[in-house]
């Protein structure tokens, strides 16, 4: 990964396969699609949320092994 690479989130990468938020937090969680976590904590609550952003040579390297013709 280059330092300058562009990174997206789990929302503008359902948007570009047209698919769920939640099937992308899906494909993450199994390993298909890999993606840094970024914990996150609530001001309000005492709960952790998860963040992910997906690097734009794992889309590349994704569509090339699961969008072959």
């Amino acid at each position: 990964m280059d330092s300058n690479e562009k990174w997206y989130s789990v929302s503008e990468v359902s948007l570009r396969y047209r698919v769920s938020e939640d099937t992308i937090r899906r494909r993450i969680k199994s390993g298909h699609l890999r993606a840094m976590r970024l914990p996150r904590s609530s001001p309000r609550r005492k709960r952790t949320y998860e963040t992910f952003l997906i690097p734009a040579s794992e889309l590349i390297r994704f569509e090339r092994v699961n969008m072959t013709s």
